[in-house]
C-alpha cells in the first residue's frame, strides 16, 4: 500500500519520504494517520469538529517532536507585514484543475485584521496567510502559495503544490 502508484500516493495513502499518512473526515469529524516507514511508530488523531485537521496538524507536528521523528518536526518560520494595499493585490480568486478536477482557490483581505485568507472551494474553511515574501505566502498547516506577476506588474495567477491557478 506504500509503494508509490502516482505523484506521492501508494494504494490510497499519501506516501512521502520516511512516512504515510492518510486524512478522513465525515460532518462533524475529521481525522488523520501518520505512520514512520521504519520502527512502527504513528499517531492517529481524531477530532470532533468540521475544521478539527488543523488541530490535528498540531498534534501530529507535537507528536514528532516529542518522540524525536525524522519528519514531521515543526519548523519555526520568519513572516514579514505586508501593507494593505500589497494585501489587496493578492486578494482575488484563481481556478485550476488539481488531479483532473476542478478547484477554486479564494484568497480574501480582511481589512479589519488586517491579514489574509485562504479558502478553497474543497471546504469551507478560512485559513490565514502569512508573508515569508511579498509574493511567497503560507499557511500554519503547510500550503505554500507563489503569487505571479504579468508583464505590467499585475498579480495574473499563484502556484500552490505544482498546480498554477
Amino acid at each position: 500500500m506504500t509503494t508509490k502508484a502516482s505523484e506521492g500516493f501508494g494504494l490510497g495513502l499519501g506516501v512521502l519520504p520516511h512516512y504515510f499518512s492518510h486524512n478522513g473526515a465525515n460532518d462533524g469529524f475529521q481525522g488523520v494517520f501518520v505512520g514512520l516507514d521504519d520502527g512502527g511508530k504513528g499517531v492517529v488523531v481524531m477530532t470532533n469538529s468540521d475544521n478539527g485537521i488543523l488541530l490535528a496538524d498540531e498534534v501530529e507536528h507535537s507528536v514528532a517532536k516529542a518522540y524525536g521523528w525524522p519528519v514531521l518536526q515543526p519548523q519555526p518560520r520568519n513572516s514579514l507585514e505586508l501593507t494593505p494595499r500589497a494585501m489587496r493585490e493578492l486578494a482575488g480568486t484563481y481556478a485550476g484543475t488539481l488531479g483532473g478536477d476542478s478547484l477554486t482557490l479564494k484568497i480574501t483581505f480582511a481589512a479589519h485584521s488586517p491579514a489574509l485568507f485562504l479558502k478553497t472551494s474543497l471546504d469551507d474553511f478560512s485559513r490565514r496567510l502569512y508573508a515569508e515574501s511579498p509574493l511567497r505566502l503560507f499557511t500554519l498547516n503547510g500550503a505554500e502559495l507563489e503569487f505571479v506577476r504579468d508583464s505590467t506588474g499585475r498579480i495574473t495567477a499563484v502556484r500552490t503544490a505544482d498546480t498554477t491557478f
